[in-house]
């Protein structure tokens, strides 16, 4: 019971950016029903771009801020960049306190249904970046899908691919102070150990991966809520 009043006391404290977010990126007739809800302070930097709903849109299914790990503080801010890029949410979402989402112009972000995250996400979006639905992610996850800027090859003169795709599968866990760099994949079922940094494309379902670059570990592993 105290912790459903405390949800409902960050909810109420933070109302003014809720009620800023939805009516500026939705209808009349959806933003009345609150389907984007913060829990935490907001940073709202820019909104250039367009947010997109499934048609069953329900109050807070896009929960933001949600108090959550005891480690961490219940009300650090959200940053929330978006540059003139589109999101769509699939389905319900939730973060807790701390995280940062960037949206860069013409980029795409895509979010599945059932999709959660701890602590302090960073999302950097400059191409495209598709989570599939039922991600469980720990804390201090990073995701950006471009090194926001090139690199040289000194003895060819060539410039490094700036960005690529970002794609995890639907069902995957990732552990706590990951990275995913562009061109990661990950596919249905995986389970990224904690610390890791993909940097490419993973091609076993249901699998265990860990490392720096992170590699192949175990077959037959599949988180349960």
């Amino acid at each position: 019971m105290r912790k459903s009043l405390y949800y409902k006391w960050c909810m109420l404290k933070n109302l003014p950016y809720t009620l800023r977010f939805n009516f500026h990126y939705f209808k009349h007739r959806i933003a009345f029903h609150l389907p984007v809800v913060f829990y935490s302070p907001v940073k709202l930097r820019s909104m250039k771009g367009k947010v997109t709903l499934p048609k069953n849109i329900r109050f807070s299914m896009i929960s933001i801020g949600l108090p959550g790990n005891e480690m961490f503080a219940y009300n650090t801010p959200i940053i929330w960049n978006d540059q003139g890029g589109q999101i769509i949410f699939q389905g319900s979402f939730g973060t807790n306190p701390g995280a940062s989402f960037v949206i860069r112009n013409n980029a795409l972000l895509q979010i599945g249904n059932k999709s959660s995250f701890g602590q302090n996400l960073r999302i950097l979006c400059s191409k495209e970046i598709t989570i599939g639905k039922e991600l469980l992610a720990s804390w201090d996850i990073t995701i950006m899908d471009t090194d926001s800027h090139y690199f040289k090859n000194m003895e060819t003169e060539m410039l490094s691919e700036y960005s690529k795709a970002i794609t995890i599968g639907k069902h995957c866990f990732i552990g706590s102070a990951c990275t995913l760099l562009k061109g990661s994949y990950l596919p249905d079922g995986s389970v990224v150990a904690a610390c890791s940094v993909v940097t490419k494309v993973l091609d076993r379902d249901n699998s265990l991966y860990g490392g720096s670059p992170a590699r192949f570990i175990k077959p037959d592993i599949v988180y349960e809520r």
